[in-house]
C-alpha cells in the first residue's frame, strides 16, 4: 500500500507503517501507538465494516471521520428477477453473518 501511495503522490516521509496485526482491534491499538499525539484520523474501510471499526477507533481515543469505501448497496430499479435466488448470494450472507459475528464479539450490538 505504501508504494501506491507513493506513486499517487504521497510523500515517503508522511507514510508510517503499523506493526503486523490480524484483527481490526489490534490495528486500532497499533495505530494508536504510531499516532499517540493525534486525535483526529480519517478512517477508510469498507463501508459494511465502518460502523465496528469506528467504535474500536473511537475506543482508543481517536475522533474519526468516516470515509467509506466498496460499498455493497445497489441503487438500480428493482425487478422481479432480483428475488431469486443466485449462487453468489451464499457468499454475501456469509460476509455480513461474519461482520455480525464480529460486533457480537467485540460488544458493540
Amino acid at each position: 500500500m505504501k508504494k501506491y501511495a507513493v506513486a499517487f503522490g504521497v510523500p515517503d516521509t508522511a507514510i508510517k507503517i503499523s506493526g503486523l496485526v490480524t484483527t481490526t482491534k489490534d490495528e486500532s491499538k497499533e495505530i494508536r501507538k504510531l499516532l499517540p499525539q493525534t486525535n483526529k484520523i480519517i478512517l477508510v474501510t469498507s463501508a459494511y465494516h465502518m460502523p465496528r471499526s469506528k467504535s474500536l477507533f473511537e475506543r482508543q481515543g481517536f475522533e474519526v471521520t468516516t470515509y467509506p469505501v466498496d460499498s455493497k448497496v445497489s441503487f438500480e430499479a428493482t425487478t422481479i428477477i432480483d428475488y431469486l435466488p443466485e449462487g453468489d448470494s451464499f457468499k454475501k450472507s456469509e460476509t455480513a453473518i461474519r461482520e455480525l459475528i464480529g460486533r457480537l464479539f467485540y460488544g458493540l450490538i
